[in-house]
């Protein structure tokens, strides 16, 4: 109860343009992060215990009680996406052309048997390569950005 009464109170302490964006990231945020943790504060703006936001399908407990001390310590700018300091990103135009010039080639090239790429097989290589590993929902992000389409394999008569 405790938490939720803390929310309560910083809540009352926004302004009333605020609220009013809270509601609104809350309705049609496009990311969908954003958009729980906002419904998870209004839940407990609105009287609901942590358990009970979290057993209405909001999130685990532990979202909720994350959500919560972040909106209390940092208010609305607490709700936002903590991740832009990841990192470096491993797909680089570096790698991009790596992936460029390796499918310009036919796998055979690198000493596998089969006459096309696979999504797997290109992860493999380009590992060997650049020193670079990805996965594979990686790799079909950067072929789908970079338009590199992966058809169905041709059947070829020996």
């Amino acid at each position: 109860m405790k938490v939720q009464r803390e929310v309560q109170q910083t809540w009352q302490a926004l302004s009333t343009r605020e609220r009013r964006v809270l509601r609104a990231f809350a309705k049609g945020s496009p990311d969908a992060g954003l958009r729980g943790r906002c419904k998870v504060i209004l839940s407990l703006v609105r009287g609901n215990s942590p358990t009970t936001v979290a057993r209405g399908g909001q999130g685990s407990l532990s979202q909720v009680y994350r959500a919560a001390r972040r909106f209390i310590d940092d208010g609305l700018s607490g709700l936002a996406d903590r991740r832009e300091d990841n990192g470096e990103a491993k797909v680089n135009e570096e790698y991009e052309a790596a992936l460029f010039e390796v499918v310009g080639k036919s796998p055979q090239n690198y000493g596998y048997r089969r006459p096309t790429w696979t999504q797997e097989l290109l992860v493999l290589v380009l590992a060997k390569e650049t020193g670079i590993r990805i996965s594979c929902t990686t790799m079909s992000r950067v072929l789908k950005r970079l338009r590199i389409r992966l058809g169905r394999p041709k059947p070829i008569v020996p």
